[in-house]
């Protein structure tokens, strides 16, 4: 049996009353494992995430961290062990990569304490070392390309120590370079860290690529989820996103085309 680090319990979820946006949602997501969250526009993907976060609360169902709602747990203790990049993020102007990293070290800090400790310290280094920020350390965030902001977003993320890290389409609006820079990074943090990763995601052939699981998602439902060889066929996706596709090997890698 899997050991499952985040479980979603019949998770419902409207924005009113009168319309749920998750209908009765239930997952599991492995420990030490990618998973890739895949659907079209609307289909309740990011809802479920900033419920994974905590930032939305169920009317209906559970979300578990290591078994415990964490509704029941404190935010700062579910800071040291879950961290979330979100799709968009701002900074002030004149944060400094260091600057806004270092506040990564909030959940260990004490109450009405600003210093960090030699623990911190490591944890930023750490963080910006390996999103390869260290030598932009001292630069605004502001001034940064689009690939190079996410990384210290990731960055931000990391220094948290978090078993964790929830990742909200944290490839949108980057050129394709910047794309295949960030999923390279998650995977070697996956690899190097056991960190367990969720992504959301748009691509299909990057969820191939870099994904160990993958959870299709249509009008507020869950449609299939599990290994993502498995999950990812041609009726799967042909039912999720309402087109027709094509699945071939190219390379020893997996491709998706869509027929038009």
């Amino acid at each position: 049996m899997a050991n499952n680090k985040l479980t979603l319990e019949n998770i419902s979820f409207g924005y009113d009353k009168k319309t749920d946006v998750l209908r009765e949602v239930s997952l599991n997501i492995e420990s030490g494992k990618i998973t890739a969250l895949l659907g079209a526009n609307g289909c309740g993907k990011s809802t479920a995430f900033h419920v994974m976060t905590g930032r939305l609360k169920p009317h209906c169902g559970v979300v578990k961290l290591d078994g415990t709602d964490i509704q029941g747990i404190s935010r700062r203790e579910y800071a040291r062990k879950i961290a979330s990049v979100n799709q968009y993020n701002t900074a002030p102007d004149d944060m400094t990569v260091q600057g806004l990293v270092e506040l990564g070290r909030t959940p260990y800090r004490r109450t009405c304490s600003f210093s960090l400790t030699k623990e911190d310290k490591q944890a930023v280094e750490k963080a910006l070392l390996f999103t390869d920020l260290s030598d932009l350390k001292e630069q605004t965030v502001n001034s940064l390309s689009g690939g190079q902001k996410q990384r210290v977003w990731l960055a931000l993320a990391l220094a948290q120590s978090p078993e964790l890290l929830l990742l909200d389409e944290i490839t949108t609006y980057l050129d394709i370079k910047y794309q295949y820079e960030i999923l390279n990074l998650i995977k070697r943090l996956n690899e190097t860290a056991c960190l367990t990763v969720v992504m959301v995601l748009h691509d299909i052939n990057q969820a191939m690529e870099y994904s160990d699981n993958a959870v299709l998602m249509k009008e507020g439902s869950v449609i299939v989820s599990g290994r993502t060889a498995e999950v990812i066929t041609k009726e799967n996706l042909d039912n999720t996103f309402d087109v027709n596709t094509s699945l071939s090997e190219l390379n020893g890698r997996r491709i998706c085309f869509i027929n038009t």
